[in-house]
């Protein structure tokens, strides 16, 4: 690979380059023939000479060859017949979710697992329950807690993870749940998501965390607050001053907390802690 791409004009203006694989289980079959595609980030705009040797190069390698120019939303598929749509599964919960090569998605499918088995043993939705889940994504929490609560909303600032999100629920045929785009770094926006006064809140912000909710929340009345939250974190110092807010501003104890593994032999980890007032 490494001659191949020195070969190209646009390699001085190519900073990076992502593999985004399907997560499914030995057993399980994908569902495209290509499981994975290589994300190739351009500062220019690729000659049609460098597309041709990178569709050759990813066609050596049995994968999807995609271009971005810019944010998420600018990638694309070089080719038409590039277009892949991945998934991974949940067996726990009998899911199957499906994502393409510009979504976010936890690295570790495995890992991933079990961090959605923990998050909704410690979350413990019932028949009954309304659950709040915030930066959803593409339904890798919202889905799971739809099995055993009676209503979820799930909310996320990308569009087109909304739409993914949308597009699973139906794939596994559930209906007790709602997406919605909103922006979660708007205070006054997230108040509004308490309206319907949720029993539980699951939380899985970007590195920056959820400061916006948790303002939001300080200026919520205290029968519109939920008993339990789960958050997860991909970092222990937002997590850690969330929770702060939590704790000292709204009350909450914080009775478990954890690491999960999501990234061996590296210093990053997911953190998970729960909630309850």
């Amino acid at each position: 690979m490494k001659s191949q791409l020195t070969e190209l004009e646009a390699r001085a203006r190519l900073p990076q380059i992502e593999l985004s694989m399907s997560g499914w289980r030995e057993d399980t079959a994908a569902p495209d023939d290509r499981s994975g595609a290589l994300v190739f980030r351009h500062l220019d705009d690729l000659s049609g000479a460098d597309e041709d040797r990178l569709i050759g190069l990813v066609d050596s390698l049995e994968l999807a060859a995609y271009g971005q120019a810019g944010g998420p939303d600018t990638g694309a598929p070089l080719r038409a017949s590039h277009a892949v749509t991945m998934g991974y599964d949940l067996p726990d919960f009998g899911l199957r979710l499906q994502f393409g090569a510009n979504d976010f998605t936890q690295v570790n499918m495995a890992v991933n697992r079990r961090m959605v088995a923990q998050a909704l043993a410690w979350l413990r939705p019932e028949e009954f329950d309304r659950v709040l889940d915030l930066f959803c994504g593409i339904g890798n929490f919202t889905l799971p807690i739809a099995r055993t609560a009676g209503q979820v909303f799930g909310v996320e600032g990308a569009a087109g993870a909304v739409a993914r999100a949308r597009d699973n629920a139906k794939l596994n045929a559930i209906d007790n749940c709602a997406f919605e785009v909103a922006d979660l770094s708007d205070a006054s926006t997230c108040k509004a998501l308490f309206d319907g006064q949720p029993q539980a809140l699951l939380l899985d912000p970007p590195r920056s965390g959820a400061a916006a909710v948790v303002e939001a929340m300080r200026h919520l009345p205290k029968t519109s607050l939920p008993t339990r939250i789960v958050y997860v974190s991909c970092s222990p110092a937002s997590l850690a001053r969330d929770v702060q807010g939590l704790t000292q501003a709204l009350g909450y104890t914080l009775r478990q907390a954890g690491i999960v593994d999501m990234f061996p032999h590296t210093n990053h980890v997911e953190s998970m802690a729960l909630l309850e007032r």
